[in-house]
């Protein structure tokens, strides 16, 4: 029984619910992104974000990141370690540009470590991506963030009902893909995608 053997009407019905499907499924991708973006501090839904949903994530400052990896590589170690202990300390915003820290504090040795690259006179285009003249500048990419997880109850929600209606919407969908002239092996191949990317 082909989907092109039935009555027009029911095509008809079928490719609208199939639309609204569609469009539940459009709907469902805005709520995740609105949800759930910018949890890890960064603009945008990352996969940091999915993962600090679920399971709970350390989001390491971006700037801890680059020093980590041995950005800039001319950096003097006793500079370097400097910030990254400031970076991973608990007190970042209140340290940048310590009066009592004088030429150690991090607010000095960023000037004279990183703005002839990252400074918004140097020249450079790395400024304008990731400028570091000021502590606005800074407090984007120097704190560490905590994602954490769902409360497991709200996660209990949220999995019963998704379980069954994507299980039953991925069901429905192969029976549909069954009923074309698809290929019976690409038909098959796609569904069983589905059922294991589900499960």
């Amino acid at each position: 029984m082909l989907l092109r053997d039935q009555c027009p009407f029911a095509r008809l019905g079928i490719t609208f619910m199939t639309l609204v499907l569609l469009g539940g499924l459009a709907a469902s991708a805005g709520h995740m992104y609105n949800q759930h973006e910018n949890r890890d501090g960064q603009a945008g839904l990352t996969t940091t974000d999915l993962q600090g949903v679920y399971h709970g994530v350390r989001s390491p400052a971006p700037l801890l990141r680059a020093l980590e990896r041995g950005h800039p590589e001319a950096q003097d170690d006793a500079n370097r370690q400097l910030l990254l202990d400031w970076l991973k300390g608990d007190r970042v915003s209140q340290d940048y540009d310590s009066l009592e820290l004088g030429d150690l504090a991090p607010a000095e040795i960023i000037a004279t470590d990183c703005l002839s690259c990252h400074g918004r006179n140097s020249g450079n285009a790395i400024a304008d991506e990731f400028p570091l003249d000021y502590w606005t500048d800074i407090n984007q990419i120097a704190v560490s963030r905590d994602v954490n997880p769902l409360d497991p109850k709200i996660l209990m929600a949220s999995t019963h009902t998704h379980a069954i209606s994507l299980g039953v919407l991925a069901l429905v969908t192969g029976l549909l893909m069954m009923m074309t002239r698809y290929h019976r092996c690409v038909s098959g191949t796609l569904i069983a995608i589905a059922g294991i990317g589900l499960a």
